[in-house]
């Protein structure tokens, strides 16, 4: 009888097998074996702290001689940073600085060993990248049970501190034929063909996604073979999306007595005014004609973004008029540069004691060095540690955080519910000016969709749509990063990077992917080797209490090693030039995000007290009246309709099998697939594919509370002179 069981159960198991790898249904729940959408252990085995091998210093270091740097001497013991980030660093004084270019981890593998996009196994040439992402990175939207919107906002922020990127020049308007395929891509382009039978963009006879290369070191006259692209930005975690990238930015922003230049509406402060606003801002008929400048030139790009970055703002000004008022005598560039170390230094201090355990977990912040519960003296600066931004980070494992934006945030004020689009207000900040304090406790308390494998419809189809019905596909724009970086494959990373065990096949990768996505790269990749980087990094089952798999994690976790360690205006390092009070330290300890809120926000009663966390066992939320479904809230809006639509379209045509496997509804119900308690994340078996959050009505989760008027402020007294 028992060896009838086990001969039943190797059945069931090929036929599982068999099942997954044709992606034809799921099997049902309950056997021994692993079914298609279910992940490989999350074990931590050591691969960051033991194996993480980048490739030489003196690679990664390749364009130091591109930069110029002259004396450091006075910076040397400056209390305070240059705008730039020259001479951070005293023995490399490059690192870092605006207009540098980004460090690789690994040799690209560019097809000429210059700039061509990299080659598949048997030469020809990768998959398109638009058919890539709707077969493997398929539009879903699943909601996150641990981590509030407020954070997916908050890493936005720090991309726009450490990273941008810049466009070459071009003599053209655009790189598509308006939206079709050009005879001949332009030089400079790095656009994508979209098929012509694509499920959504056929009907709007859409076949071209244009994009203009990035800027490397050849645009600033030092060519380099191969190429090394350059960011116009400081690479360090400093508020330079605040204060910009050099002095003369900093000059521009610059106002009377340290404070911040800012614009006055409705008799509240927000960021400067922008002096082009129609050139910048989406202004359309009957709006305000509200635009905003910052010393990133994003801060409208969404209205939750403008809201965090006014936060900081008004932060700003609030602690400069303080310092002035404890001392009367300080100079106004004093007092500036003083509020500004201390902007920097509360950037680091949330990052390090509220975020990133969130993103990578608690245990690879101590592998790499950065388990701060409470902020205190280190000497943890390291003049050899490259502060510089890695391309694999910007132009890869950070953009894995895409899936993490959200279609609409359902907006509570005074009893009633409207959804904010987040489609219909890029570039358009009067709804932040309009709901600032509702936009604040929205994104509070409202679950973040999951960082995972999928990505929202709006993402990948209608970003910066404008008043167009169609828009942009961000992810085929991250493969299309990721091929204009020169990244070799998935398989490289992890077995060159990761020392991971040589992947000979497509069976090997199940070490790191579902059944399900094996299948579906089986569709469009010829070989397991030709899977490109970014697509295996996001579409890896998460490791540990990561919210991403191995490769990105390591990425990661490296990359704010870089940043917290190779800083040494870091706002701890006991031997810094500019170090902060032990008394000093204890009260910036006490600015937290929830205190930042409290105190920045318009008029708000309550806050969470871990505003990134979402905690659904107090029952007592402090802002929501009533428990009204979102669901219930409005009708479709534009983008929902226009989903179904393109879902009523694939099934009618030729291409409905790039989308027809959705898990089975019945079969995806259990609450075990998306909750990340540590218990859970211990389990063996933790499913990377979860609950249709769209199918359910959805209540915006309820979170403790912090008494806005019973935050008492800081003490200011050892700032007095």
């Amino acid at each position: 009888m028992l060896l009838s069981s086990r001969l039943l159960g190797f059945v069931f198991c090929a036929l599982v097998i068999k099942c997954c790898s044709g992606n034809k249904a799921k099997p049902k729940r309950g056997s021994s074996c692993k079914t298609c959408s279910l992940c490989p252990p999350r074990i931590d085995d050591g691969f960051f702290s033991l194996r993480y091998k980048p490739q030489s210093q003196q690679l990664q270091d390749i364009a130091d001689t591109c930069i110029k740097v002259g004396d450091c001497s006075a910076a040397k013991d400056s209390k305070y940073r240059t705008y730039d980030e020259t001479c951070n660093n005293l023995r490399f004084p490059m690192w870092g600085v605006t207009n540098s270019a980004l460090v690789r981890l690994l040799q690209p593998k560019y097809s000429d060993g210059v700039s061509k996009h990299r080659k598949a196994q048997d030469g020809s040439d990768l998959p398109n990248a638009r058919l890539v992402r709707t077969t493997v990175l398929k539009d879903k939207m699943v909601k996150d049970k641990k981590v509030s919107y407020l954070f997916s906002v908050f890493a936005q922020y720090i991309s726009h501190d450490t990273a941008r990127t810049s466009q070459a020049a071009a003599n053209f308007t655009s790189c598509c034929n308006g939206n079709k395929w050009p005879g001949q891509v332009p030089v400079n382009c790095t656009s994508t063909r979209i098929p012509d039978n694509d499920p959504f963009y056929k009907k709007f006879g859409v076949t071209c996604q244009g994009r203009i290369r990035s800027l490397t070191t050849d645009d600033f006259g030092c060519p380099l073979r191969p190429h090394q692209h350059v960011i116009p930005v400081t690479h360090f975690i400093d508020q330079s999306l605040i204060y910009g990238q050099n002095k003369q930015d900093m000059e521009k922003f610059k106002g009377k007595n340290g404070l911040l230049q800012v614009s006055e509406i409705d008799k509240r402060i927000f960021p400067k005014s922008n002096a082009n606003p129609q050139a910048v801002c989406d202004i359309r008929q009957g709006d305000r004609g509200i635009c905003f400048d910052a010393g990133d030139p994003r801060p409208n790009q969404n209205p939750p973004f403008t809201a965090l970055v006014t936060i900081f703002v008004r932060f700003h000004n609030d602690f400069a008029k303080k310092l002035l008022k404890l001392n009367p005598k300080m100079s106004a560039d004093d007092v500036f540069e003083e509020t500004r170390r201390v902007m920097i230094a509360v950037e680091h201090f949330i990052v390090r004691k509220e975020w990133l355990h969130l993103l990578i977990g608690r245990e690879f912040m101590i592998q790499a060095i950065l388990n701060y519960t409470n902020i205190d003296y280190d000497n943890n600066y390291n003049e050899f540690v490259n502060p510089s931004t890695l391309n694999e980070f910007m132009n890869g494992a950070y953009r894995g955080g895409h899936s993490t934006i959200i279609d609409k945030l359902n907006i509570h004020s005074q009893g009633k519910t409207q959804a904010m689009v987040l489609n219909d207000w890029l570039n358009r900040p009067q709804f932040a000016v309009d709901n600032f304090d509702p936009i604040l406790k929205s994104v509070c308390t409202t679950q973040m969709p999951k960082q995972d494998i999928h990505g929202s419809f709006a993402m990948n189809n209608l970003f910066f749509r404008r008043t167009r019905p169609f828009g942009l596909d961000l992810e085929t724009t991250s493969i299309e990063r990721d091929r204009e970086a020169g990244f070799a494959g998935f398989c490289d990373y992890m077995e060159t990077l990761l020392g991971e065990p040589k992947i000979n096949s497509w069976n090997d990768l199940k070490r790191y992917f579902t059944q399900e996505t094996i299948g579906n790269m089986r569709k469009v990749y010829k070989h397991w080797r030709d899977v490109d980087m970014y697509v295996g990094g996001v579409s890896e089952c998460p490791v540990g209490t990561s919210m991403f798999g191995k490769l990105f994690t390591a990425i990661i976790a490296d990359q704010f090693k870089r940043w917290l360690l190779g800083d040494r205006h870091s706002p701890t390092f006991k031997d810094g030039p500019g170090k902060f009070t032990k008394a000093q330290l204890k009260q910036l300890n006490k600015i937290t995000m929830s205190y930042l809120l409290c105190k920045y926000g318009d008029k708000l009663d309550h806050v969470p007290s871990k505003p990134f966390e979402i905690n659904s066992g107090d029952l007592s939320n402090p802002f929501i009246e009533d428990d009204t479904p979102e669901s219930t809230s409005e009708e479709l809006t534009s983008e929902e309709r226009l989903q179904s639509q393109s879902s009523s379209s694939e099934n009618e045509s030729d291409t409905s099998d790039l989308n027809s496997e959705e898990p089975d509804e019945s079969e995806s119900s259990d609450d075990e697939n998306d909750d990340r308690d540590l218990e859970l994340e211990n389990k063996l078996e933790s499913s990377h594919i979860d609950v249709d959050q769209a199918k359910e009505p959805s209540v915006i989760i309820r979170s403790k509370k912090v008494v806005c008027k019973d935050l008492p402020d800081i003490d200011m007294t050892p700032w007095k002179l």
